[in-house]
């Protein structure tokens, strides 16, 4: 508990990233260890001297009453080495520091796909995106998208209607649904027992296109494979296509 809370403080910090938290946590040993340390040792750590200066400053802010916050929110924190974070998004190069997660821990580690596409899909491209999902979810695997418009909201909304599992992962804030118009979507997954809403970034973060990449190689990082439905040479999917291909993952 007492990493949980040092480790919401380090990701508070502006300019300090989770390539540098990970270095850091070499360095020092443990999350409470970088907040403990002084301006000097961080310096020394190679730390830029105006991080250095906000990470001593948070540290003197109450990040165990954020912790409990969260939890009061239904809102589950992970750090990278906590039981419950998924084994596969581990592997990847720069894995997040912290996931932020609503609804089902099991969801996490269970065998996934993902499946993502355009959002403004062709009739053929729904078609084949439902039909896959039911495939997917007869075989016991978990359907990763990123609740956009479009072919992940298919992918969704199908396997819900099939009793199946389906992760969401999130642009923004596990407690800012985006978009707003999938917000019913997000409730009716959290109410099905093995589906979560997922995010690496901080609760009350709100979507911006440049969180968007990122939030993407999580959809791939989390999957065994990823298939692409139906996407546009210009389409955000084939982001996640090169994620997908960077961690060593099948492309479909």
């Amino acid at each position: 508990m007492q990493e949980h809370a040092a480790l919401l403080g380090l990701i508070q910090v502006d300019g300090l990233g989770s390539f540098r938290i990970h270095k850091l946590l070499r360095h020092f040993g443990s999350s409470q260890a970088i907040l403990g340390a002084t301006y000097h040792d961080l310096v020394q750590a190679g730390v830029p001297a105006h991080i250095a200066s906000n990470i001593t400053r948070i540290a003197q802010q109450d990040h165990h009453r954020l912790l409990y916050q969260f939890h009061e929110r239904g809102i589950h924190v992970l750090t990278y080495d906590d039981a419950h974070y998924p084994t596969l998004l581990s592997h990847i190069p720069n894995p997040p520091i912290m996931l932020f997660v609503r609804g089902s821990l099991s969801a996490l580690n269970s065998p996934c796909v993902a499946m993502v596409g355009t959002r403004q899909p062709s009739n053929y491209g729904i078609d084949i995106t439902r039909s896959i999902a039911r495939d997917l979810v007869g075989h016991a695997v978990t359907v990763v998208s990123g609740l956009a418009l479009g072919i992940d909201t298919v992918a969704h909304e199908s396997v819900l209607h099939a009793h199946g599992h389906t992760i969401a992962v999130l642009p923004s804030g596990v407690d800012l649904i985006y978009p707003e118009r999938n917000r019913v979507l997000a409730h009716r997954m959290l109410a099905q027992p093995g589906s979560a809403l997922v995010s690496e970034f901080f609760p009350g973060t709100k979507a911006t296109p440049l969180l968007f990449p990122a939030r993407n190689r999580l959809i791939s990082g989390l999957s065994l494979g990823v298939v692409v439905c139906e996407a546009g040479v210009q389409s955000g999917a084939l982001i996640t296509v090169k994620a997908a291909l960077d961690q060593g993952r099948d492309v479909m």
